[in-house]
């Protein structure tokens, strides 16, 4: 759908290999003001139950966000969805998916901006396309893409800023994950040596906020948890100073609905838990998970009736709490 917004916004991505180094240098120096605005303007999150507890009702620019969970718990889909939100209210937005394809998060992005404007979808996907660019690491030839580091990463927030394409400067910047992001040097461990590799993505960390500060962007890392970590109370993975350097971290848990149920598309509702917030309270907003808009909605979506006409199916329903 409007293939050509979207070739407009992978034409902001295409520009980073010629920018030159002086109009980076140039661009810095112009800028330095427009970095520190008088007035910060507050980002919603889209989530009214978490978007409650900032002050404002919205995360800032120079603030850095972890969103963690189990495999398959939606980090990803809620991540775009947030985007999409953030992009109809007009806010710039950059995102890095190191796991997949550029096109699968486009699609993605499509169908989250069209069921929140169902009416007005043409005009909601053109505005997306205005605001979010997205940029894979993901090779589909032979050779091997070009390592993520938080220097690169730095220099593609520098270059869209700097380019003639980008009609704002990126407000948001998404990081899909934190286990893919590499130091300029590798750290090799033996096998099982896990505080090396959590030594090492503390560094990555840091690094990541230096540039949050430094750019004045409000970042969002995603990373994984440990499926022993996804029940129970809220963890973090890695090292400490992961949880120390966010100013707020968000963890979304599956439902615990038995494997019957999900069968028949009933998920009951994720969690998504504030578990630290530097700006005010902490909460828990449940949402039910649609896979035909690939949102989070707070109305279970509708179930067909046909599904319920085994007495067997409805009376198990019955007891079953989510």
């Amino acid at each position: 759908m409007l293939s050509e917004h979207r070739a407009g916004a992978a034409a902001k991505v295409g520009v980073c290999d010629i920018v030159s180094v002086e109009k980076l240098n140039l661009m810095a120096k112009t800028n330095k003001t427009q970095k520190l605005p008088g007035v910060a303007e507050p980002i919603p999150l889209g989530i009214e139950e978490i978007d409650s507890c900032f002050s404002g009702g919205g995360a800032l620019r120079g603030q850095l966000m972890m969103l963690a969970g189990g495999s398959g718990s939606g980090k990803t889909m809620l991540a775009t969805q947030i985007v999409a939100s953030m992009a109809a209210e007009n806010h710039s937005c950059l995102f890095f998916t190191l796991e997949q394809y550029q096109e699968v998060l486009y699609d993605h992005l499509e169908a989250q901006t069209i069921a929140r404007e169902p009416k007005n979808g043409e005009a909601a996907v053109k505005q997306l396309y205005e605001h979010v660019v997205v940029f894979d690491n993901v090779s589909s030839k032979p050779a091997k893409p070009e390592k993520m580091t938080p220097a690169r990463i730095e220099s593609i927030i520098q270059k869209v800023n700097g380019s003639q394409i980008s009609d704002s400067p990126v407000e948001v910047v998404v990081i899909d994950c934190l286990s893919l992001v590499e130091l300029e040097e590798s750290v090799s461990a033996p096998r099982g040596a896990m505080s090396a590799l959590a030594s090492a993505r503390g560094q990555v960390m840091e690094e990541l906020f230096r540039i949050c500060k430094q750019e004045n962007v409000l970042m969002i890392v995603l990373e994984g948890l440990h499926k022993k970590m996804s029940t129970g109370a809220p963890t973090l993975p890695g090292s400490i100073r992961q949880a120390q350097l966010c100013d707020f971290i968000l963890q979304i848990r599956r439902p615990r609905s038995p494997n019957k149920l999900a069968d028949l598309g009933i998920r009951g509702q994720h969690e998504i838990v504030l578990s630290k917030n530097r700006r005010g309270s902490c909460t828990t907003a449940r949402r039910y998970f649609n896979e035909r808009t690939l949102t989070f909605q707070l109305n279970e979506p509708a179930i067909t009736p046909s599904l319920l006409s085994n007495e067997l199916i409805a009376d198990s329903l019955s007891k079953v709490t989510f």
